[in-house]
């Protein structure tokens, strides 16, 4: 596959990573693949705990907008709601306790 560039990055499809493994090398049990692991372990130590930081994927990919938009309109109700309440005049003390909390919400 021919490299994506946009802008100065280059790139290439994932599907391309596919057919690393069927790209043989002339050693026997070697492919394309393996001397790609290789040259990252050598030159790019760092990259290969790159998989443990994309542990939260797998639940993050079950949600969809849709939901999160849904539930974050559901949050600002409620907040908005709690700064409504909170303009009574007996909620003094509540108000100065939450005066951070207040002030984030606006900015």
């Amino acid at each position: 596959a021919l490299p994506i560039y946009a802008g100065n990055a280059a790139g290439f499809h994932i599907s391309s990573l596919l057919k690393l493994a069927d790209t043989k090398a002339n050693k026997p049990g070697m492919n394309l693949l393996h001397f790609v692991a290789m040259e990252v372990e050598n030159r790019h130590p760092d990259l290969l705990s790159f998989p443990a930081r994309l542990e939260h994927i797998g639940n993050a990919s079950r949600l969809s907008e849709a939901a999160l938009l849904e539930e974050f309109s559901k949050l600002r109700s409620q907040v908005s709601s709690l700064c409504h309440t909170l303009d009574g005049p007996d909620q003094q003390a509540l108000r100065d306790q939450m005066a951070a909390f207040l002030q984030d919400r606006k900015s």
